[in-house]
């Protein structure tokens, strides 16, 4: 699906009127389904890049919010940005 279809717009009018619907504390969990079905509709295999980068930032925003130390977040951010989920789990003295 093209972002330039005729399906592309009804598939957005579609997501979005759920979106609209749905309460508002789902929302978030909608869109990130939509666009699960919009990376597979294309290539199937493209939603498991997606869930990896979902997650890799999920991760990385819930160690900043967490972090104590005032250089951390920022180290953080450098490991998410480099996709290198292995650095939010280390301590500054282990890695």
């Amino acid at each position: 699906m093209l972002f330039t279809s005729l399906e592309f717009y009804f598939f957005l009018t579609g997501l979005l009127i759920v979106w609209r619907v749905a309460p508002a504390r789902f929302g978030p969990g909608v869109l990130l389904a939509g666009s699960c079905l919009f990376c597979a509709w294309w290539q199937p295999w493209f939603v498991l890049v997606l869930v990896y980068v979902t997650l890799v930032s999920f991760l990385a925003g819930i160690r900043m919010a967490s972090a104590t130390d005032i250089e951390a977040p920022s180290s953080v951010l450098r490991a998410s940005c480099t996709q290198k989920p292995e650095a939010y789990f280390c301590k500054k003295s282990r890695c």
